[in-house]
């Protein structure tokens, strides 16, 4: 679930919120937080979210070049994911940002941090979707993301099957996504792919179609009747 407060007091009510919904893991956005550009502050409001809610949080700062709502270079995007790192479980690394030294990264990052590699595509679906599984696998992460927009419903399916496949092939656990209404099924059936989770909102989505939390949970249940 997305914490996308732009202040340091929306996004703690948000995580207590999800923590009373029962949420497993709630996913700082960090680019929707008004103060990102600041490492300081970014510290100051992980440490204030450790203290208000015991749910995990994955920290992830989503550039606009992968949709997300803001952009820092890639030596300030590293300096912050290595403070988040010391602070909490999970960060999300970018890793097919070619400026990026992701090698590097990973090598600073805080001892038993779980790291999710991500690509995110909002124009449309790739068709090399397996040959992206192996690459983010093969950059070092412990779990594998990719997040992209269907033009039509066979991209979907070419999605979920790859995920499929890809489930076969690589180590790293898998995350899949197709976004958008068209891609919905994913979000609630993905599980019966091999994708090892998925996203769901309660304060308004931090991707297109992302369900709330409640519908999610009911569709997801009826994906196993």
């Amino acid at each position: 679930m997305p914490l996308t407060g732009t202040t340091g007091d929306d996004v703690i009510k948000q995580a207590q919120k999800a923590e009373t919904e029962g949420v497993d893991i709630a996913e700082w956005r960090i680019d929707f937080f008004d103060k990102y550009s600041s490492i300081d502050s970014c510290i100051d409001t992980a440490q204030c979210l450790v203290q208000a809610t015991h749910i995990p949080i994955l920290a992830t700062f989503r550039t606009k070049r992968e949709g997300g709502n803001a952009n820092i270079s890639a030596q300030k995007y590293t300096e912050l994911l290595i403070q988040m790192s010391k602070i909490f479980p999970m960060v999300d690394i970018e890793v097919l940002w070619e400026e990026l030294n992701v090698s590097a990264l990973l090598h600073s990052l805080s001892p038993k941090t779980i790291t999710i590699g991500s690509h995110h595509n909002f124009s449309h679906t790739p068709h090399n979707l397996l040959e992206l599984f192996h690459s983010i696998e093969d950059a070092g992460v412990d779990i594998t993301k990719i997040a992209c927009m269907p033009e039509k419903q066979k991209d979907v399916e070419n999605l979920l099957h790859t995920t499929e496949q890809a489930h076969t092939e690589i180590c790293a656990p898998i995350i899949s996504i197709s976004m958008g209404e068209l891609g919905k099924k994913s979000r609630t059936h993905g599980h019966l792919y091999g994708s090892c989770a998925t996203f769901g909102s309660l304060e308004g989505a931090s991707a297109p179609g992302q369900l709330d939390i409640n519908t999610l949970r009911n569709e997801v249940a009826k994906a196993h009747l």
